[in-house]
């Protein structure tokens, strides 16, 4: 009887958990007040995580949430992926929140730009990149975005600063 009743009740449990703990809302009252005094757009969060696979194979997870506040903030909402013909851009998404964090859509295929890395020096190259931007202009809102590099180059390893050492930029810290 008794482990008849934990068990019903664990099995609830394993039920709502994954509802309730991967709601997060991106509600732009969260951030605070000092923090949006002279920024542009306030990175909520900016999680990388490098797997190395076997040797000479790494994936790079990206997901990056950061809320524009007006005009001169669009910059920090386009997204650029670099990659080349020893890597490959996988499971892009992108989520437009509004000034409440209410979903307001997804990212579709048809606005991910793929983009080759022609120079004056160079009329081809390798290098491409992947450019994402949300036609938004609704001060202010939020955008989410994730993706996976697979590389087979395992000394190359990306730089991170917060902000891209910019001034008009807030960073929230988290306790992860």
């Amino acid at each position: 009887m008794f482990t008849t009743r934990f068990l019903k009740v664990f099995l609830l449990l394993c039920l709502v958990y994954p509802i309730t703990a991967q709601t997060v809302v991106w509600n732009v009252q969260g951030i605070p007040e000092k923090l949006k005094e002279k920024a542009h757009a306030v990175i909520r969060t900016d999680d990388n995580l490098l797997i190395v696979k076997n040797e000479g194979f790494l994936t790079r997870k990206k997901h990056t949430v950061i809320t524009i506040l007006d005009e001169e903030g669009l910059k920090y909402g386009h997204l650029y992926i670099d990659y080349n013909k020893l890597s490959k851009v996988t499971d892009l998404e992108g989520v437009l929140y509004d000034a409440a964090g209410n979903k307001l859509r997804k990212l579709k295929k048809e606005e991910i730009n793929d983009i080759g890395n022609v120079s004056e020096t160079n009329l081809f190259d390798d290098y491409r990149y992947k450019s994402v931007q949300f036609n938004y202009a609704n001060f202010p809102f939020t955008v989410e975005y994730s993706y996976e590099v697979s590389d087979k180059r395992m000394a190359y390893y990306e730089s991170w600063f917060p902000g891209d050492n910019s001034d008009d930029v807030a960073v929230i810290v988290t306790g992860k």
